[in-house]
């Protein structure tokens, strides 16, 4: 069935990952579509490096030469972070009411050039534009040009810039109350220092990827794309501070009792459970293809006494058997118990020794002997073999309930309008962005 026109887009962007929030790496920026000739493959080499950079976050290296310069200044991880109370805040006004997406977004990235200093969220003092999340999205779409209607493409640009801007509210949230926090005469002297950041890390890296010279040639390669350096930079520094943030507040190695990984496994003991499942050898012989009822137990007969002559099973299920697995030599993978049509077949499987073979068996097809061999007895693994699973698990789960309890800390502390205020689908993003707690 031929998808309609305004769902296919959305079929061929399936896939495209957007800022996803977790533990370790708070924030990374999207990755990017598949390579589209030498010059889309330039292209795409920046965005996947730009992709990387929630990975260069986690560099112990990295964040501790800048946590040097933050002591520098006096914002080092031995002062609290706290909430400005009330009249601390100095909030831009949220009055700007609605704006028309389609006067903001058209279908070539290249309107994007004059479009990008656009405001679309103002989260606590800060404000998001255009350009600090279009540049990536025109990326990911610029290989569905010509090859979906434009209506399509702008619709997907606009789902596309939703989910981003979802992502991104909450790292700018975090920014904003650090940025609260800093003596308003080390304000400058901090921008510097992440401007200076940037340039030693990211900027060489993209100036690189792109195989341009200079931050003039990369500027006007990201323009080609609606963004601009600064936009860069203003994400750069943001979702720097955000992870600093993040590191100093999060306990990343929460303590699990002993008691609490055995209430667990008591708790959740069927998943754990070990499935009875067993490998054989089978030689059968249908009634259907035997002229008759005792000359197929005569044929069965013969063949079991030339097994305990020694000669080889495979050998002659090859040459006698009618089942399945006969040109194998009668061989059959792993079965769990109860999983056979014959319940004589799989009662004999599951009580036999191992290496024995069975007495003659008959069911409603035919006659059959069977061999066992290996087989896995039904029971649980054993709570030492599975605690050390365990206490990652509750580990991860303590770190998400964590971030999760962070993050809704900053989004009811941080005053924030969009212009997507009131999409029920837009909200819907939003509330995606907590993690969702592991199963079980």
């Amino acid at each position: 069935m031929i998808a309609p026109k305004n769902q296919r887009i959305f079929f061929y962007i399936k896939g495209l990952t957007l800022c996803t929030l977790w533990i370790g790496v708070c924030c990374t920026t999207p990755l990017y579509a598949q390579r589209q000739g030498q010059q889309q493959s330039q292209r795409n080499q920046l965005w996947q490096n730009q992709a990387r950079q929630g990975q260069n976050l986690q560099n112990r290296r990295g964040l501790d030469n800048l946590q040097n310069r933050l002591d520098g200044l006096g914002i080092g991880q031995s002062q609290q972070f706290t909430t400005q109370q009330n009249g601390q805040l100095n909030r831009l006004a949220f009055n700007q009411g609605s704006q028309n997406f389609g006067d903001m977004v058209e279908t070539s990235p290249k309107t994007f050039i004059l479009e990008n200093t656009k405001i679309i969220a103002r989260v606590g003092g800060q404000t998001v534009l255009v350009g600090d999340l279009i540049g990536d999205i025109n990326q990911q779409l610029k290989q569905f040009e010509g090859k979906a209607p434009p209506e399509e493409l702008a619709q997907a640009r606009e789902i596309m810039l939703k989910r981003l801007l979802a992502s991104h509210i909450d790292t700018v949230a975090v920014y904003d109350q650090f940025m609260q926090k800093v003596p308003p005469e080390r304000v400058a002297d901090l921008e510097k220092e992440l401007a200076k950041h940037f340039r030693d890390t990211q900027q060489k890296q993209m100036i690189e990827a792109l195989g341009v010279q200079n931050a003039e040639e990369l500027e006007a390669k990201l323009q080609e794309a609606g963004t601009s350096l600064a936009n860069y930079q203003r994400i750069f520094k943001m979702q720097l501070l955000f992870q600093q943030v993040i590191q100093e507040q999060l306990n990343f190695f929460p303590e699990v009792p002993h008691q609490e990984l055995w209430d667990y496994y008591q708790a959740h003991l069927e998943d754990y459970k070990i499935t009875a499942k067993v490998r054989y050898e089978k030689i059968t012989l249908l009634f259907e293809k035997v002229d008759s009822k005792p000359n197929a137990y005569r044929q069965m007969a013969n063949i079991g006494n030339e097994l305990l002559r020694g000669r080889s099973f495979a050998d002659l299920a090859k040459q006698f058997s009618h089942g399945l697995h006969a040109d194998t030599g009668g061989i059959n993978d792993w079965t769990t118990q109860g999983a056979l049509k014959s319940t004589v077949i799989d009662q004999a499987l599951f009580s036999l020794p191992v290496g024995k073979f069975s007495r003659i068996l008959e069911d409603e097809n035919g006659f059959h002997i069977v061999r066992v061999l290996d087989r896995v007895e039904e029971g649980y693994t054993s709570f030492t073999d599975t605690q050390e699973i365990i206490r990652a698990k509750l580990i991860n789960e303590k770190k998400t309930k964590q971030l999760n309890e962070l993050i809704t800390k900053y989004r009811n502390e941080t005053e924030v309008w969009t212009i997507f205020d009131g999409d029920t689908e837009f909200e819907k993003f939003r509330k995606e962005q907590l993690v969702p707690p592991s199963d079980g």
